[in-house]
């Protein structure tokens, strides 16, 4: 018979504790629990490990919603300089105004975090260096003009994950919508907000997003969906899709 330590009895025989044949759980974590005295402990005297061990099992394998990119642009949203990804509609869901057809696939609620997964296909127009790195050379990434160092884009893998926040209409000319994207004649892209009376000039506020023209495609009648609280993943070979498909919104099992 095998005895364990009670922080307030000492040690104890294993027809004393609770969680030898089912183990107590809280938050994830192992507990022993002493029946005469009431005092629970974690099994594994690390709690910090125990509890990051427990939380990293209840993670693998977790369904999460992914979208596909061709590389430079899902590491274009990991290092933070595109936020906004331009697709043919918005995600399915809440986000998807009545009468407006939804991008194939899973629906997405507002705030909602899902994988930015790199496709296996090759870049164009980088050069080969080892690895596919950025290259300002082909003049396919201006802002990669002064990194000091390459920055790699690996291809097949999930790359980070990040929150949908909202997805807005991209028009030719303001005042079709009241939040919305639009593409002026002269070239300038605009991100405009309305809050209250749209009537009322000081409620309606026009943000230059220009320098994400290189990084979308911005025509009229697309959505741009913006990302935020990126989170940077551990490359890890992109699993199997259970859901959905590739050129929508589909499902992997998170194993990162």
């Amino acid at each position: 018979m095998s005895a364990h330590e009670c922080p307030t009895c000492g040690p104890v025989p294993d027809v004393e504790l609770f969680g030898v044949e089912y183990p107590e759980v809280y938050d994830g974590v192992l507990f022993w629990v002493h029946g005469k005295c009431g005092t629970a402990w974690p099994r594994n005297a690390d709690w910090e490990a125990s509890v990051a061990a427990a939380r990293a099992q209840q993670r693998e394998g977790r369904a999460v919603k992914a979208i596909w990119l061709r590389q430079p642009y899902p590491t274009l949203i990991e290092i933070g300089a595109k936020p906004w990804e331009t697709r043919g509609g918005p995600p399915n869901g809440p986000m998807r105004p009545d009468g407006v057809r939804g991008m194939p696939g899973l629906a997405i609620e507002p705030g909602e975090r899902i994988a930015i997964v790199a496709s296996v296909n090759r870049p164009v127009g980088v050069r080969e260096l080892g690895e596919w790195v950025m290259s300002h050379g082909g003049g396919l990434v201006p802002c990669m003009a002064v990194a000091s160092e390459p920055i790699p884009t690996p291809l097949g893998v999930v790359v980070c994950t990040a929150v949908v926040a909202e997805a807005l209409p991209i028009v030719a000319e303001t005042g079709e919508h009241d939040d919305e994207i639009y593409l002026t004649t002269n070239g300038f892209l605009y991100r405009q907000t309305v809050t209250g009376d749209p009537r009322v000039a000081s409620n309606v506020q026009q943000t230059d997003i220009s320098d994400q023209l290189p990084y979308g495609d911005w025509r009229p009648g697309r959505w741009a969906w913006r990302l935020t609280d990126v989170e940077p993943v551990q490359s890890r070979p992109a699993p199997e899709v259970t859901r959905g498909n590739r050129q929508g919104v589909c499902e992997i099992k998170e194993t990162w």
